[in-house]
């Protein structure tokens, strides 16, 4: 939200965006931030102008879906429902993103893997908890890199000598070793030859400004990620479990082996 051209007060103000015109106040520019950088939230972790949750029949929400910048998605189930970016909603990001070093942050629309949803939504979570914790040491956080961007720039890297050939296959022209360089240069680990993913990544400065970043992966009943793998005590990691049968319980961090 630091970097966004919007509204952050309390009433709402007018928005012109190529063609169309919106009215936006603070809470509901954090709400699509919030939502875009992590393409999935639950509605009960979002609040609104008042700081209660939200519910997309009233309220910040309902503004936003009315004015097509978000979609509500039920959660199979469950009362909660999951909020996503719409294309409009996205776009409308990205043309008031003040930030264009290469480090800026990336927004989502749209729901990519709706079986995934319940982990998903857990992402979000996670994130809040070790924000908290990060901000209390006096960390100021960059942006968020989800999985989904990590692992496109790995595919740019696997397949960057077969670009402009007409004579490849689609096999990456990489061998183990490069691999595992490139891993290392991104502070991942790999298994087996295969390079792990989180969920997220954050990306913050430390209290001394220096650059650091903080792994999260999320474990639910249902899902676990490859990146929850033992990993050498030194990497920046955070692993979350939700084994609470409530959707509103929060997920217990198991471990946080932060750089001193």
């Amino acid at each position: 939200m630091r970097h966004l051209d919007l509204p952050r007060g309390v009433e709402r103000e007018l928005v012109r965006d190529r063609d169309r015109d919106y009215r936006l106040r603070g809470s509901e520019t954090r709400t699509l931030s919030i939502v875009g950088a992590f393409r999935v939230v639950s509605a009960r972790d979002l609040r609104g102008h008042d700081d209660r949750r939200l519910n997309p029949r009233t309220g910040d929400l309902r503004h936003l879906r009315e004015q097509g910048l978000v979609q509500a998605v039920p959660m199979d189930g469950r009362r909660d429902v999951a909020v996503v970016l719409t294309d409009r909603g996205r776009n409308l990001l990205a043309a008031r993103r003040g930030r264009s070093d290469g480090r800026e942050q990336t927004f989502y629309s749209q729901l990519k893997k709706a079986r995934e949803l319940e982990h998903d939504v857990q992402v979000y979570r996670a994130y809040e908890r070790e924000a908290e914790r990060l901000q209390e040491r006096g960390a100021r956080i960059d942006r968020v890199v989800l999985d989904y961007e990590l692992k496109r720039e790995y595919q740019r890297f696997l397949q960057a000598r077969n670009r402009g050939r007409e004579d490849h296959d689609g096999r990456p022209d990489r061998t183990r070793e490069e691999v595992e360089d490139w891993a290392r240069e991104h502070d991942l680990p790999v298994r087996d030859g295969r390079v792990q993913f989180p969920d997220a990544r954050i990306e913050y400065q430390d209290e001394g400004g220096f650059c650091q970043h903080l792994d999260l992966e999320v474990v639910t009943v249902h899902y676990r990620g490859a990146h929850t793998a033992p990993r050498p005590p030194d990497r920046d990691s955070v692993v979350s479990a939700d084994r609470a049968p409530e959707p509103a319980a929060a997920p217990s961090i198991q471990t946080s082996p932060l750089r001193s």
